[in-house]
C-alpha cells in the first residue's frame, strides 16, 4: 500500500475535549481548519518540478544543479 501524499487530521467535536484530534486520519479535507500533513518526499519532488519549470529556465542555470542542491539542503535540514 502506497502512502498518500497528504493526510488530514480533524478536531474531535464529539466530546467535551475540543483540544483533541480524531485518532484517525483522512485523505480529504472536511473543514478549513483541518490540519494538513504532506509527505516529505512528495513535497521535495513537487518543489523540484517547480524549480525546473520556473527558476532554471529563467536564470539559465543548469536545472539539475539547482534541484540536486535543493534536495541536499532539504535532506540535511530534516
Amino acid at each position: 500500500m502506497k502512502a498518500p501524499e497528504k493526510i488530514y487530521l480533524q478536531e474531535n467535536t464529539t466530546t467535551d475535549c475540543y483540544d483533541e484530534l480524531w485518532p484517525e486520519w483522512f485523505e480529504a479535507r472536511a473543514k478549513d481548519n483541518d490540519i494538513e500533513y504532506t509527505r516529505t518526499d512528495a513535497f521535495i519532488e513537487k518543489a523540484c518540478e517547480w524549480l525546473e519549470k520556473n527558476i532554471a529556465e529563467a536564470t539559465g542555470i543548469d536545472s539539475y544543479a539547482i534541484t540536486e542542491s535543493f534536495k541536499q539542503a532539504m535532506e540535511n535540514n530534516l
